[in-house]
């Protein structure tokens, strides 16, 4: 039991999407410089003599967090609090000791008709 628990401590989920939000996340306003090409067909190519090119600034909210590390324990917590995940750490949990045990076996198999011919 205490090495399947550290398995599962230790089992890797995909990595939190920069969309996810924690607990610890607020959101805040920022002003953003946005690039346009009105009029112009190559989009963010123009090569015009005269160019098409029109910045703006727009205010958008973006999401920050205080708290990188907790952020990532959170998403992991719950991640791994998803049925097919926990399903996935079992089964791979499993193979690990399914494994082991043909090896041991192996090994003792081994040793024993070692034995028996000396």
């Amino acid at each position: 039991k205490l090495r399947y628990l550290q398995f599962y401590d230790s089992y890797q989920v995909e990595s939190c999407p920069e969309s996810w939000q924690c607990t610890n996340c607020r959101e805040v306003q920022v002003t953003k410089k946005v690039v346009t090409y009105p009029g112009c067909q190559m989009e963010g190519k123009c090569k015009h003599r005269i160019s098409h090119k029109k910045e703006t600034f727009e205010k958008v909210s973006e999401w920050l967090c205080d708290d990188s590390e907790a952020h990532e324990k959170e998403w992991e917590n719950e991640e791994k609090s998803k049925v097919d995940v926990r399903m996935e750490i079992r089964r791979k949990f499993s193979a690990i000791v399914t494994k082991e045990r043909e090896v041991k076996t192996k090994e003792w198999k081994t040793s024993r008709s070692k034995s028996n011919h000396n």
